[in-house]
């Protein structure tokens, strides 16, 4: 039941979006156990961003996962969001940030899941 959400300066017409979430689903797949089936994409494009006292072009990504994930998972889906984000949008990956949120909860149809 993992969560996207992306900030950037870039504009996202739909067509970028489909074609991120589709990327994003299989780069979801770097963590065991999660799919594109359970991943529900958030696109905030469009941002006035800056970083590094400069207005340029970023990312910001931030996945919140169910569970705990080993580390090795995290460092493959980090550096396939970034690879996405560069080719995708053309923003440089030095440019890119990724926060994660593990949690132990996660509600879904009325019902909530839990360790």
């Amino acid at each position: 039941m993992p969560c996207i959400q992306l900030y950037t300066s870039r504009d996202l017409p739909a067509g970028r979006q489909a074609a991120l979430k589709e990327s994003f689903g299989k780069a979801i797949e770097s963590i065991p156990g999660k799919t594109e089936k359970w991943l529900m994409c958030i696109f905030h494009p469009g941002y006035d961003m800056w970083f590094q006292g400069e207005q340029k072009d970023t990312a910001f990504l931030e996945a919140s996962i169910y569970g705990q994930p080993e580390g090795e998972s995290i460092d493959r889906l980090t550096k396939e969001l970034t690879r996405i984000i560069h080719e995708e949008l053309g923003v440089d990956p030095e440019n890119v940030y990724v926060k994660y949120s593990m949690t132990p909860y996660w509600g879904w149809n009325g019902k909530n899941f839990g360790r």
